[in-house]
């Protein structure tokens, strides 16, 4: 979603040159949460390809999302159980989701035309901050959703340790048009 607001100032003179023509400038993002497949230890399906093939299987009843914390556990580990060896488990794609990611980015504009030099030629000042209030937006990434490391739980399975954000970003900039 984004928007433009003309600041609606009528002066002339010195005090029109300061406070006519003021943009501001908003735009905001939010995304969903990006699903993710939980997966089991290495070479447990036998493929003989060393990567993470297959899944564990679910643990009936168990709520994989109860108690969801930022700084701690997004998901539960415990409701996967290790699935026997040779077979691919029972837990579907994308059963986990990840969090969401929003995002306010904002500007201030001021456009200048300096006639005596040319009808086209405007000066430009632009005041900008991305993610404004430097919201992080944490991500899961393929160690958090490897459930097991061999055959016991992977210590990082279930937390957030990495961000999908910058951090806040502010820049000033003056531009010239002709």
């Amino acid at each position: 979603m984004s928007s433009i607001y003309r600041v609606p100032f009528k002066a002339n003179g010195f005090a029109g040159q300061v406070v006519n023509g003021w943009q501001i400038i908003g735009g905001y993002t939010y995304l969903s949460g990006a699903p993710s497949n939980a997966t089991s230890a290495t070479n447990r399906v036998f493929t003989g390809t060393g990567q993470n093939a297959g899944h564990p299987d679910v643990v009936a009843g168990c709520d994989l999302f109860a108690n969801q914390q930022l700084h701690g556990l997004w998901f539960n580990p415990n409701c996967f159980s290790l699935q026997a060896a040779g077979t691919f488990g029972n837990s579907g794609r994308d059963t986990i989701i990840g969090p969401n990611l929003w995002d306010v980015d904002t500007s201030l504009t001021k456009d200048w035309k300096v006639t005596k030099i040319s009808e086209q030629f405007t000066v430009q000042f632009r005041a900008e901050a991305f993610n404004i209030f430097n919201h992080p937006s944490f991500q899961l990434q393929a160690t958090n959703t490897t459930i097991f490391a061999g055959t016991a739980i992977n210590g990082s399975a279930g937390k957030l340790q990495a961000t999908n954000s910058d951090p806040r970003q502010i820049q000033l900039a003056l531009k010239i048009n002709f």
